[in-house]
């Protein structure tokens, strides 16, 4: 059916009205001035809107809807991609404003507005920590800053990277303190039981005798061996030249004493 003057409708059921207007689809509409609508079920309403795919709508002037079941909204407007909604082109596009708020759940398909997209941006910002802050303006994210061990790093992976190392640094050094700690706690106690089984070998009875005395003592988880020995030298008064060893076979201490012994 055609409406109007010099409106064309050609396919089964179509309508043309207004001016100029051309309708070639099964069921297609054209309606304004000029306005094509090529496709079945296709839509073109405005100054020289047209829609030529199946069930694409073109509303506006010169809007264009080429995508199958696409939709072009508004002056100049151009849906290019099948099942797409545009409201605007490249260079010049469009926001759309009073948007309810979405759902966010798993497998929802809802758009989301500005204040969605502000609170995840914050809160992002806000966990990130480090000077990290959301531009409510351009929608981009400033870069954090985290000073570990006198560098800055500007990205979580790198800081926790630099304190992962710095832990195991950390870690390595205190197990080698442990074991230097056990090591001087082994060489202390052998040290004790060495010096412990040492005591000094008593006057030889007569001049020129030499006496000793053996032993073995521990000293916590450590044993230790030791000599002692006297010397009594051919003197008028009792005078003994001594000398003491102790070993402690577990670290390998080595402890040594050396005097006179005499009496008057």
């Amino acid at each position: 059916m055609a409406i109007g003057a010099n409106n064309i409708a050609t396919g089964d059921g179509a309508l043309a009205t207004g001016n100029g207007n051309f309708a070639s689809g099964q069921g297609a509409i054209a309606a304004g001035n000029n306005s094509v609508a090529k496709g079945a079920s296709a839509i073109a309403m405005g100054d020289t809107a047209s829609a030529s795919a199946d069930n694409a709508i073109a509303f506006g002037a010169g809007a264009s809807a080429t995508g199958a079941n696409s939709v072009a909204i508004g002056s100049g407007s151009i849906a290019s991609q099948a099942d797409t909604v545009s409201v605007g082109a490249v260079g010049a596009e469009r926001m759309i404003v009073n948007v309810a708020a979405g759902s966010l759940g798993a497998g929802s398909t809802n758009a989301v507005n500005g204040a969605q997209m502000n609170a995840l941006g914050t809160s992002v910002a806000a966990g990130l920590g480090g000077g990290a802050a959301f531009n409510t303006q351009t929608g981009s994210l400033s870069a954090p800053n985290y000073t570990i061990l006198g560098t800055s790093y500007n990205n979580a992976g790198s800081a926790f990277a630099a304190v992962d190392a710095a832990l195991s640094g950390l870690y390595s050094a205190t197990l080698q303190i442990g074991q230097d700690l056990n090591k001087v706690r082994r060489e202390e106690r052998g040290g004790i039981a060495a010096t412990a089984a040492m005591p000094a070998a008593p006057m030889p009875s007569a001049a020129g005798r030499t006496s000793w005395v053996g032993n073995v003592a521990w000293f916590k988880d450590q044993a230790g061996i030791g000599f002692s020995f006297a010397h009594r030298l051919d003197v008028n008064m009792p005078i003994a030249i001594t000398g003491a060893v102790g070993v402690s076979p577990g670290t390998s201490n080595f402890v040594g004493r050396g005097g006179l012994m005499g009496e008057f």
